[in-house]
C-alpha cells in the first residue's frame, strides 16, 4: 500500500480487498482508473462508489487485467477513515489496561462523555486524517504513543469548563503530535524530562506540521 496525494496504490487485489474489509469500505471506495479487459472493455468503472458485490468481484481478479489498483483518496473514503482513526481513539480509554485514562474520561469534572465526538471532529482536515490512518498502519506503536499524550492531554481539559472556542479540539491535538518529530526514533519510549529537550522537540514537530502543510491552528497549537 503506497500513499500519494490524491490517491492510495495497491500491487495485489488481496491487499486491496484486506483495505475495504478491515476498514469496512464497502460503498465508499472508488477507483482511480477503469479495469479493462484485453480487448478494452470496461470490467470497473472508475470514480464511481464501488459496492460490496463489485469490490469482491475486484478481489477475484488477481492475476489478469490488473497490474496496480489505485483508489481516489476522496471524501467518502477519507470521512470513513477518519471514523476509523477516531474508533481507534476512543478504543484506547475504554482498554481496561489504560485504567488511568479509562479513569480520567469516566469521572472528569466537567461530566463530559462526548469526547468521542470531540475526537472524531478533531480530524477536520483530509490530510491530518490519511496522514494518521498511514501512521496507523505502518509505525502502529508510536501511533498508540501518540494517541494516549493525545488523550491525557484532553482528558487535563476537560476536567474544568472553559470558555475557549475549539479548546477541547486543540488540546487534544497539541498532545497527539507533541512528539510526532520522533515517528522515526525509539526516542519516544523513555521519559523526557529534560526541559531543553522537550522545547526542542516540540519546535521540530511544529517544523515538521508546517512541512506537510498542515492547518497553521494545529502547527501553533
Amino acid at each position: 500500500m503506497i500513499f500519494k496525494p490524491e490517491e492510495i496504490e495497491f500491487n495485489s487485489t488481496s491487499e486491496f480487498m484486506k483495505f475495504v474489509s478491515v476498514n469496512d469500505l464497502f460503498g465508499s471506495i472508488q477507483l482511480k482508473e477503469p479495469i479493462v479487459d484485453s480487448s478494452g472493455n470496461v470490467l470497473i468503472k472508475e470514480k464511481v462508489n464501488l459496492n460490496e458485490s463489485i469490490t469482491r468481484k475486484i478481489g477475484n481478479m488477481e492475476g489478469k487485467h490488473i497490474s496496480i489498483l489505485r483508489v481516489n483518496i476522496s471524501r467518502g473514503l477519507t470521512e470513513k477513515l477518519r471514523q476509523r482513526v477516531a474508533n481507534e481513539a476512543a478504543n484506547r480509554i475504554e482498554d481496561s489496561n489504560n485504567k488511568v485514562l479509562h479513569h480520567l474520561y469516566e469521572n472528569n469534572k466537567a461530566g463530559s462523555n462526548s469526547y468521542k465526538a470531540i475526537i472524531e471532529n478533531s480530524f477536520f482536515d483530509p490530510k491530518m486524517t490519511i496522514f494518521l490512518f498511514r501512521l496507523m498502519s505502518e509505525k502502529r506503536e508510536f501511533f498508540y504513543h501518540c494517541l494516549d499524550v493525545g488523550l491525557f492531554t484532553l482528558a487535563s481539559v476537560i476536567q474544568n469548563s472553559f470558555q475557549i472556542r475549539f479548546v477541547h479540539r486543540f488540546s487534544f491535538l497539541a498532545g497527539l503530535f507533541s512528539d510526532i518529530a520522533l515517528m522515526d526514533t525509539t526516542i519516544y519510549k523513555d521519559p523526557i524530562t529534560n526541559g531543553d529537550d522537550l522545547t526542542t522537540i516540540a519546535k521540530l514537530s511544529s517544523s515538521y506540521l508546517t512541512r506537510y502543510n498542515f492547518p497553521s491552528a494545529l502547527v501553533n497549537s
